[in-house]
């Protein structure tokens, strides 16, 4: 190795390249100047790529500015070193420079040839500048579009700011992304884009309202459905409570992901406040309604009440007086018909006697005995006063009945025989159940069971019986009339009694009529509803059957009844029950 520069270094067996120019200083100076020149040319366009490649880093191809730059420094070093040269003939070292410069310009030139294609791929100028004018009038039209877009958001800022519910909108996180003017004025704001960034706990709210708040809105992204007119409470920046109609909406993104929440709401306090004054409104109003129906409805009973007691003091008074009327002369008839009978008697007793003393009687005699028929009238006169004893008796039970039924009330209930008076009832009634033309008779069905004496006001129980009892036989009739073959059905009313318990007894009187509607049922027991034609029916007759057993004498009125089905009645009272009312004078109800 030593001997390599030994021989390197060694410019012993050479001469100075000087000799070569025969040192003319002429020619040795030009060659020193060019050399010179040419070596800080090649020097200074290295510093200058340096420059430009250090001040243009976006530029590409880097790599071929910095051989460049070796290249010319070698090429720079070969020329100082010629100058060198011209004195100190170390050739070894100006050639091995010249091969450091050959390498570095021949691999240059490869890098070279590989990049032409991509420097040639490059844009022109013009290419530059078309592509360059595009790009203004692109940045012209975004400009626009920026301007217009702004225009935009600045009017959908408007009309948002300009309704007058409250808008705002969330992430998934629920904090909040913006809002409109109104919601940032519930919220203490000045200006809606102070509420970007925020979320409920640093607004005007309280802790528990913004914790009901986010939970709701926890809640609301996991079921992922939107919610209409949620009425929820609010505490405003003012600190008055306020009510507010809310509406909520999922924000999704392009898969379908929830990213937010839309929320839309409205104060509703005014709406409120007026809707619970209409409330309290629509409730006084109610109960003043129904304290009117209530009054309606006793004004309806009392009227019906003292048109019924004036209607039957009346009628009691009258027939009771009928009944004191044909009584007496009755009981005088009654009364005589014994001695009649025994009179009428012993002349048959006395004509038998002469005729068969006198059997060939005189002539004109025996005449007037033929005339008026003397056998017939012998064996027919006792026939008809016995006769006319029966049908006196009948007319004293029939009397004896009005008498009972029409009697004026006493002031205290009394043990009654229930039955008695369903009897004196039907007796009073007994012509409507004879047979008529188109219908055969109305058969009646008694099955009594044993009942106690019934503390009750007889005479108030025999209006009920009366009214129910009559009720049933229309309804057949009209059974009777709405029936082509009038006589292909026959008519019955059933009368049924039985004891409940110790101290309740149960009278059922039943028709085999058409029956009635559930809505005439409904009504069957409201003063003054009828379903008779006018002048039929006042209406009264069931309400005050009604008011008797359930006021009068604190038991049940019931019926049961369905198109097509008969109609049954079912009186249930105690046997022995405390006075609930005063009676009424009253009597039989026509």
């Amino acid at each position: 190795m030593p001997e390599f520069w030994k021989i390197f270094l060694d410019s012993s067996q050479f001469i100075p390249h000087g000799h070569c120019y025969l040192w003319q200083p002429g020619l040795v100076w030009l060659h020193i100047a060019s050399n010179s020149i040419i070596a800080l040319a090649y020097y200074s366009i290295p510093l200058m790529l340096v420059y430009f490649v250090h001040k243009r880093r976006d530029i590409p191809f880097n790599g071929i500015f910095i051989l460049f730059g070796i290249f010319i420094v070698a090429c720079g070093t070969t020329h100082l070193m010629d100058i060198w040269t011209l004195w100190h003939p170390h050739y070894w070292i100006s050639g091995f420079l010249k091969a450091i410069t050959a390498a570095v310009s021949f691999y240059t030139a490869l890098e070279l040839r590989s990049l032409i294609p991509q420097v040639l791929s490059l844009p022109s100028s013009a290419q530059l500048e078309a592509a360059n004018q595009k790009l203004e009038d692109e940045i012209v039209e975004r400009q626009r579009m920026e301007i217009a877009l702004r225009d935009s958001q600045q009017m959908l800022k408007l009309v948002i700011d300009t309704i007058p519910q409250a808008i705002f909108w969330k992430d998934h996180e629920s904090v909040y992304l913006g809002c409109n003017r109104s919601f940032a004025l519930d919220a203490g704001l000045a200006a809606s884009e102070a509420i970007v960034g925020r979320t409920d706990y640093e607004l005007a709210w309280k802790p528990e309202e913004a914790e009901f708040f986010q939970s709701c809105d926890r809640q609301f992204i996991e079921a992922n459905q939107p919610e209409y007119h949620i009425i929820e409470p609010q505490l405003q920046a003012d600190g008055k409570q306020a009510w507010l109609d809310s509406s909520k909406i999922p924000l999704h993104n392009a898969a379908g992901q929830v990213v937010g929440i839309l929320g839309i709401y409205e104060d509703i306090t005014e709406r409120q406040i007026a809707d619970a004054a209409l409330r309290e409104s629509e409730d006084h109003l109610r109960q003043r309604t129904q304290q009117l129906e209530q009054t309606l409805k006793e004004l309806q009973k009392t009227q019906s009440q003292l048109i019924h007691t004036e209607k039957m003091s009346s009628l009691g008074q009258l027939v009771a007086g009928i009944a004191h009327e044909i009584n007496n002369p009755i009981n005088f008839i009654y009364g005589n018909l014994s001695h009649t009978n025994e009179y009428a008697q012993d002349l048959l007793n006395l004509l038998e006697i002469y005729q068969q003393s006198y059997p060939h009687p005189a002539a004109t005699v025996q005449a007037k005995a033929e005339a008026i028929d003397l056998d017939f009238l012998t064996e027919d006169l006792p026939k008809m006063l016995s006769s006319m004893k029966v049908g006196a008796e009948r007319i004293r039970k029939i009397v004896l009945s009005l008498r009972n039924f029409s009697r004026l009330e006493e002031s205290e209930m009394k043990p009654v025989d229930i039955h008695e008076g369903l009897d004196n009832t039907l007796l009073l009634l007994q012509h409507r159940f004879k047979e008529k033309v188109g219908r055969f008779g109305v058969q009646v069905i008694k099955k009594y069971g044993p009942l106690p004496m019934v503390e009750c006001y007889a005479g108030q129980l025999n209006q009920v019986f009366m009214n129910l009892i009559a009720n049933a036989i229309d309804a057949v009739d009209e059974l009777h009339q709405a029936t082509t073959d009038q006589s292909a059905q026959p008519t019955f009313i059933r009368i049924e009694t039985a004891v409940l318990d110790s101290n309740r007894v149960v009278i059922r009187i039943a028709d085999n009529g058409m029956g009635m509607t559930e809505a005439v049922r409904q009504r069957l027991f409201d003063p003054f509803f009828t379903t008779k034609p006018v002048g039929k029916g006042t209406g009264l007759g069931l309400s005050i059957s009604y008011q008797i057993v359930t006021d009068k004498h604190g038991g049940e009125l019931i019926c049961h009844s369905a198109p097509g089905q008969g109609t049954e009645f079912r009186i249930e009272i105690p046997v022995k029950a405390q006075k609930l009312a005063s009676p009424t004078n009253s009597a039989l109800l026509v």
